[in-house]
């Protein structure tokens, strides 16, 4: 029995990875709304929503940099949508 493979020039989007942001517009538009909240992101799971927004806080992705200088926080919806709402702070650290 012999296997026939199939070959392709390139890979197929990654569907699974859905929700890929572009953090440096997402933290140029905080930047121009200073203060103000904004749905940043969604998750499928809890947990992931908060990593999501520990990153933002913490400016592990150097969009957000420097460190502290964004809230982040998640929220729940009714539907059981996670968000991750964030802010450029009024005052930077």
């Amino acid at each position: 029995m012999t296997t026939e493979l199939a070959f392709v020039r390139s890979l197929p989007p990654d569907t699974l990875r859905r929700n890929q942001l572009n953090h440096h517009a997402v933290a140029e538009q905080l930047r121009r709304h200073v203060g103000e909240w904004a749905l940043v992101t969604t998750s499928r799971t809890r947990k992931g929503a908060h990593e999501a927004a520990r990153r933002i806080r913490l400016g592990l992705h150097a969009a957000y940099l420097p460190a502290y200088s964004h809230d982040a926080e998640v929220r729940t919806s009714e539907a059981g949508v996670h968000q991750v709402w964030a802010r450029r702070r009024v005052s930077v650290r």
